[in-house]
C-alpha cells in the first residue's frame, strides 16, 4: 500500500478487522510504521479489537486515555473512539508527530456525524503517515465531508477497494439470509383520529411512522406473534447448530426491556438484554458471543462492528429504516462458522416497503452471484452449489398452540423433538413430552461448548497483553493493600517506592514485565517482611 489514504468498503461480516489488523502487521515488521492507532465507533469495539489484535500479533491498548504519556513501551499502539478523538485532538496530533503512525478508521462513516467530528479527525491524524478507512458499506458525503475520503461526482464514497455481498457469497465467507417479512393489522389514534391499516395500505406519509411504531409496541400481538416464529425458527437451526443465537434490534432502551419481559411471557424465557444504561452492558455482549443461551437484545450496541458468528435469526423490531442501519444489522448474522453444514441465517421484517426494497437489494446481490456461478458451470468452470434465494414473504397468519408446563412455554418443534427422542430411544410413553422438552431445553442451557480440534488450537493463544496486565494491576492493588494494613504504611509510599524502583511514574505505563517485577518485591516483602529502610520510613 503505497498511499498515504485507502478507503476499503467490504460488506458487514466479511473480515474488514482482519484486513486491518493485517496491513498493520506488514507495516509494523517492514518498519515502515512504528505505531498503529485505531479508531473506534464504542468504547465495546475497542475491547473486540485490541482482543482480535492478539490473534495477529499485536498488542493495543484499549484503555488509553487522552494522556501526554504515551502507551507502555511493550504495546504496538492504542484503540481509541472517535467521540475521543473530538475531546482532545491535539494529544493524538502531538503521538502522531513523536512515531510515525498508522490510523485505521473502523466505520469511517461515522466521522460524518458531526461537522467538529471530522475537523478534529483531519487536525488529529494530519501527521500520520498511513490512513485506513473501512466502512460496511458505500455511503454519501451529504452535508459533512469526511476526511481522508474521495468522493465520486454524485457525491458518493469512491473506495479504493469494494467488496460487495455478492463476492463474499461466492468466497463462502458470508452466510446467505433470508428476510420472512409480516403483514399485519395495525390500529391507532393520532391527531384526533382513528386510523386502521396493514403495511400494504396507502397512508399519509406522516402516519406510516406510527402505523410501524403500532406493530413494534410490546403489548400488542404484531411482535409477539413475530417473537413466536422466530424462536421456532432458532429451535430449528439448533437442531444442526447446537449454539445458535438469535438477536432482537429494539427501538430505544426501554423498548427492549419492555421485549425482554415480552419474551418471558411469551416463550418462557428472559434474554440477555445489553443496552448502554447498564453499566455491564459489555461483558453482557461477551459473555452471550462465548456462551448458549438462545437470545439477546439490544438498541445499538451490537449493530455495528460487534461480532458474535453464533447469530443465525434476528427480529428487527427497531423503526430506523435507514439502508445503512439496516446492513450493518444483517451484518451481525452473515459470519460463516466452520464445521455447520446448514449455515442460512433468518431476519424477521416488518412489512415496510423501505425494508422490501433494501433486502430486495440484497437478494439482487446474491442473485447477480448466482447467476455468474451457473455461467461457470456451464463453461465448465467449479461453482458453488447448496445456496437458495435470500428473500421470501411470510403473511401474519394463525400459529400453532404451545404446550405449557411447569410455567413455561414448549413450542411445537420442541415437542415434536421430544416425541422423535422418546421413539428413537424407547422412553415409556408415559413420560410427558413436554416434561421432556423442559429437560432437554434445560441441558441445552447448561451444556458446554463442544470445542471442535481448531477451537483447542486457538485456545493456546496467550490473553492480549492488555487483559494481563489488567489483572496484575488489580492483584497489585490488593498486594499494596495487604502492606497497608499489615504495616500501617500510605498506599501512595508503597506505590512511590514501586515507581522509584523501575523509574515509571504511573503504572499504566509499566510493561508486563515491570508489573511481574512489582509483584515479585511485593510477594517478597509480604513474605519476608519489609527492608529496614521503608521500616524507617514508615
Amino acid at each position: 500500500m503505497d498511499q498515504e489514504d485507502f478507503l476499503l468498503v467490504a460488506t458487514p461480516g466479511a473480515g474488514k478487522t482482519a484486513v486491518g489488523l493485517r496491513i498493520a502487521h506488514h507495516l509494523l515488521s517492514v518498519n515502515a510504521v512504528e505505531r498503529i492507532v485505531v479508531v473506534v465507533p464504542t468504547d465495546h469495539l475497542r475491547g473486540q479489537w485490541g482482543r482480535k489484535a492478539n490473534m495477529y500479533g499485536l498488542q493495543l491498548d484499549y484503555e488509553w486515555g487522552n494522556s501526554k504519556s504515551a502507551e507502555s513501551p511493550d504495546m504496538h499502539g492504542v484503540v481509541i473512539t472517535y467521540q475521543q478523538v473530538a475531546s482532545n485532538p491535539r494529544i493524538n496530533h502531538f503521538h502522531c508527530e513523536q512515531k510515525r503512525t498508522c490510523v485505521i478508521f473502523d466505520e469511517i462513516h461515522h466521522a460524518g456525524n458531526d461537522l467538529s467530528w471530522g475537523q478534529a479527525l483531519e487536525y488529529a491524524f494530519d501527521p500520520a503517515i498511513k490512513r485506513i478507512g473501512l466502512s460496511g458499506t458505500l455511503f454519501r458525503r451529504d452535508n459533512i465531508p469526511i476526511p481522508y475520503v474521495n468522493y465520486d461526482e454524485d457525491q458518493k464514497s469512491r473506495p479504493d477497494f469494494n467488496y460487495t455481498y455478492g463476492d463474499s457469497l461466492g468466497d463462502n465467507i458470508c452466510r446467505p439470509v433470508f428476510f420472512p417479512s409480516y403483514e399485519g393489522k395495525m390500529e391507532w389514534f393520532s391527531n384526533g383520529k382513528e386510523y386502521h391499516a396493514t403495511f400494504r395500505d396507502d397512508i399519509p406519509a406522516d402516519e406510516e411512522r406510527h402505523r410501524l411504531n403500532t406493530a413494534l409496541d410490546a403489548n400488542g400481538n404484531w411482535l409477539r406473534e413475530v417473537i413466536r416464529d422466530a424462536d421456532a425458527k432458532l429451535t430449528e437451526v439448533r437442531e444442526n447448530h447446537l449454539y445458535a443465537g438469535g438477536l432482537i434490534i429494539a427501538k430505544d432502551q426501554r423498548h427492549a426491556e419492555q421485549i425482554a419481559d415480552l419474551m418471558g411471557d411469551t416463550i418462557g424465557q428472559h434474554p440477555t438484554v445489553a443496552i448502554s444504561d447498564i453499566p455491564d452492558a459489555s461483558d453482557k455482549i461477551n459473555e452471550f458471543r462465548e456462551g448458549t443461551s438462545r437470545w439477546m437484545v439490544a438498541v445499538k450496541m451490537v449493530s455495528e462492528g460487534v461480532d458474535i458468528p453464533r447469530l443465525r435469526v434476528g427480529v428487527y423490531a427497531t423503526n430506523i429504516v435507514s439502508p445503512l442501519f439496516f446492513r450493518q444489522v444483517v451484518g451481525r448474522f452473515v459470519r460463516m462458522q466452520p464445521h455447520i453444514e446448514e449455515q442460512n441465517a433468518y431476519l424477521y421484517i416488518p412489512r415496510i416497503e423501505s425494508l422490501i426494497a433494501y433486502a430486495q437489494e440484497i437478494k439482487n446481490e446474491r442473485d447477480h452471484q448466482l447467476e455468474e456461478e451457473i455461467a461457470r458451470e456451464l463453461s465448465g468452470q467449479s461453482a458453488n452449489t447448496g445456496q437458495l434465494s435470500l428473500y421470501y414473504s411470510i403473511h401474519s397468519e394463525a400459529i400453532a398452540d404451545e404446550i405449557i408446563y411447569d410455567e413455561m412455554a414448549f413450542s411445537p418443534d420442541e415437542i415434536a423433538l421430544a416425541n422423535q427422542i422418546k421413539a428413537q430411544a424407547g422412553i415409556n410413553s408415559n413420560l410427558e413430552s413436554a416434561m421432556l422438552a423442559k429437560m432437554l431445553r434445560i441441558y441445552d442451557q447448561v451444556r458446554p461448548p463442544i470445542i471442535t480440534e481448531k477451537e483447542t488450537a486457538q485456545t493456546t493463544v496467550r490473553p492480549p497483553v492488555q487483559d494481563q496486565k489488567k489483572h496484575k494491576c488489580k492483584l497489585i492493588q490488593k498486594m499494596v493493600g495487604r502492606l497497608h494494613y499489615d504495616y500501617n504504611i500510605e498506599y501512595s509510599y508503597i506505590h512511590a517506592l514501586l515507581n522509584q524502583m523501575d523509574g515509571v511514574s504511573n503504572i499504566k505505563q509499566c510493561t508486563l514485565d515491570q508489573l511481574n517485577k512489582r509483584i515479585e518485591t511485593l510477594n517478597e516483602w509480604i513474605d519476608k517482611g519489609l527492608p529496614s529502610y521503608v521500616n524507617q520510613r514508615s
